[in-house]
């Protein structure tokens, strides 16, 4: 994750704005309309105070307890500032029929688009009923602008360690109707594509 802080782009990726995205594909970011890195700088600060009065109070009974607390929050805004470098250098992108799910330094899930049962730009709150799977909320912090929904249930890496699944995606898409326009054109594609060889 820390990695985050020191990368750049243009080593690694054949466009010098993006890391880790192959040539050619379609971008999609995240980062400019939304309030993910404002709040992510939010929790910067709340971590920073919090780390000064806590240090001071244990100080007065350990002062190397008081170190280690210290340590432990500038490692926590070591990697909070890595992930907001992160969405700005790696954005969703689409390749190849894939649809690459990002947050950041996260590395969410690959979803073929013949999987996409649906798509549409949307802002109201999608709740799941008893039993069923949450929606993966992929554009957090950010508050969703985009509802992807799934022909069958997927698995996505949750901070690139925890799989979990879902069916429904909730993206917060910068562009979100050439986001939209450009999936409903590649299933339009597919549709047309399969209908000719059969």
């Amino acid at each position: 994750m820390l990695k985050y802080l020191f990368a750049k782009p243009a080593g690694v990726s054949p466009d010098p704005r993006w890391l880790d995205v192959p040539q050619d594909a379609e971008v999609f970011t995240y980062h400019q309309k939304h309030a993910g890195q404002a709040l992510l700088g939010g929790l910067i600060l709340a971590a920073i105070t919090e780390a000064a009065g806590v240090h001071l109070l244990i100080s007065m009974w350990n002062h190397w307890v008081a170190l280690a607390f210290t340590l432990t929050s500038v490692w926590l805004v070591l990697q909070i500032i890595a992930q907001i470098r992160a969405m700005g250098m790696r954005p969703i992108y689409i390749d190849q029929g894939h649809l690459i799910l990002r947050n950041g330094a996260f590395d969410l899930t690959d979803v073929a688009i013949s999987q996409v049962d649906s798509i549409e730009k949307s802002i109201k709150e999608v709740k799941s009923e008893k039993g069923e799977m949450r929606p993966l909320n992929a554009g957090f912090p950010a508050t969703h602008n985009v509802v992807l929904r799934l022909k069958e249930p997927m698995e996505a890496k949750i901070l690139n360690r925890k799989n979990r699944d879902f069916q429904i995606a909730l993206l917060a898409i910068d562009d979100a109707d050439r986001f939209v326009e450009t999936i409903r054109q590649q299933l339009t594609s597919a549709k047309e594509t399969e209908a000719s060889i059969n």
